[in-house]
């Protein structure tokens, strides 16, 4: 495990006074193409006050979901970022901003998928979503995603060791269920998609788990109002 600093004191004017934001990298990968640049997005763009902490992991879904549950422990508001991604310049501060400036517990942006070089492959989803919709697959709200851990149950590791998928996704919907969700309708996230994901290898055991993860997230569900959406412009 270890600790990078904040960004640029551009950045640093820009949020003085915003909530503490951690952002998290768990990875895992003997051999990582991506790891470098995923890391220089997050370095680019983030507040100086804010800390990035990346942890490698032995590489299995016990091991991952222990990690990044340890990485988020103590932390106001938390972005995890994966170690073949790339994040967006403004999107973090965009999220910190909505995060604290609304009082919920979940604000995300916009996301588009690349593949392997880096280059657009599609657009993420973008239509108006429910809180329900948080419960019921991860790609519905998917990258890039600012939560308070403090709105995360423990049950939310027991079940995700359980069934060996999910975490961040499980911490994101505990987090908008219980303290309600903005969305910042701006490509803030590129995914990138390639042939080493896990999610690809594993498809057959994440469906398994998708009616007990669903059991779960419906117990911590008290609203099905629209997310509203929140205009960068209008963050300060």
């Amino acid at each position: 495990m270890f600790l990078l600093g904040g960004g640029d004191g551009s950045t640093h004017r820009r949020c003085r006074g915003v909530m503490k934001l951690r952002i998290v990298t768990v990875t895992s990968r003997p051999a990582n193409p991506w790891l470098a640049e995923a890391l220089e997005s997050v370095r680019s763009t983030m507040p100086a006050d804010a800390e990035h902490l990346v942890v490698r992991s032995a590489g299995t879904p016990a091991a991952w979901n222990s990690d990044l549950w340890a990485a988020c422990a103590g932390a106001e508001a938390v972005a995890v970022v994966d170690d073949d991604d790339r994040v967006t310049p403004g999107a973090l501060t965009s999220c910190v901003r909505a995060l604290e400036n609304t009082g919920v517990g979940l604000a995300f942006t916009d996301e588009e998928e690349i593949d392997e070089h880096g280059q657009h492959l599609r657009d993420g989803l973008r239509r108006g979503r429910c809180l329900m919709d948080l419960a019921m697959h991860p790609r519905c709200i998917h990258h890039l995603a600012v939560f308070r851990p403090a709105l995360v149950p423990h049950t939310a590791l027991e079940l995700a060791q359980r069934c060996e998928r999910g975490l961040d996704w499980l911490m994101r919907a505990a987090a908008g269920l219980r303290g309600g969700a903005v969305r910042v309708p701006v490509i803030g996230y590129q995914w990138r998609r390639h042939g080493a994901q896990d999610s690809s290898a594993g498809a057959g055991v994440y469906a398994a788990a998708m009616p007990a993860l669903r059991q779960l997230t419906r117990s911590w569900m008290s609203y099905d109002a629209p997310i509203r959406e929140v205009a960068p412009c209008a963050l300060g």
